[in-house]
């Protein structure tokens, strides 16, 4: 037989885009189990924490931004009785208007094997916080302001992350392109970087065709001298 203790009175503080903080008290010692309901989407989520205690502060955390919810609080104590808040409170993390800083931004160039005229570019940067990863390219120099309209692009819309690594593939060895890049968080804000010029390596001999090269030499040194004979 369980009976329920008096009810506690829950407040929500530190609302962040991504989540927030219920802190409460008890009478006596008890564990901590903070219920959030998603408002907009009907689902449901729980942050427990056994600790006996009289003074209950809960992070919830990794949440969408701009979202409302409906939280209860309860615990139980050593007794095993339940204490419960009274009714639900009601919170809505704040709206994260503020676009990921980009940093780091590198480009690595390497010669297709078996095609020398081909290089495949990597670029990479990172951001402050998750956010997606678009890099336009497109060839030529450019002017100050390029908007880069009609440029190529590789796309890595639905992984966030904070280290960005995009393949552009078959560039020209030997040439200059623009490139830019954009990153996107889960809030829509957006932060472009570029557009920046690069020029890829230029064309060389690959090591098979050094070889192949010497082979076909020695053949035809050694043809031409037993043709002589």
């Amino acid at each position: 037989f369980m009976t329920k203790a008096a009810p506690i009175a829950p407040n929500v503080i530190n609302v962040k885009p991504d989540g927030f903080t219920v802190v409460w008290q008890t009478d006596v010692p008890a564990s901590s189990i903070v219920e959030y309901r998603n408002l907009t989407t009907g689902e449901t989520d729980t942050v427990t924490d056994a600790t006996q205690a009289t003074a209950h502060s809960v992070q919830v955390q990794n949440l969408p931004s701009g979202t409302p919810y409906s939280v209860m609080v309860s615990g139980i104590g050593k007794d095993g009785n339940k204490i419960q808040a009274a009714s639900a409170v009601s919170v809505t993390t704040s709206v994260d208007r503020t676009p990921p800083v980009i940093s780091g931004f590198k480009v690595d160039n390497a010669l297709v094997p078996g095609n020398t005229a081909l290089v495949q570019t990597v670029v990479g940067w990172q951001t402050d916080k998750p956010a997606n990863s678009v890099v336009y390219y497109e060839e030529g120099a450019g002017s100050a302001g390029d908007t880069m309209a009609n440029a190529s692009k590789v796309e890595m819309l639905d992984t966030y992350t904070q280290s960005h690594i995009v393949i552009l593939p078959n560039l020209l060895a030997g040439t200059v392109y623009r490139i830019k890049i954009a990153s996107t968080d889960q809030s829509g804000n957006t932060k472009i970087y570029g557009p920046t010029s690069i020029i890829t390596p230029q064309q060389t001999q690959s090591v098979l065709d050094i070889i192949v090269k010497n082979f076909e030499s020695t053949f035809q040194f050694l043809g031409g001298t037993k043709s002589q004979q």
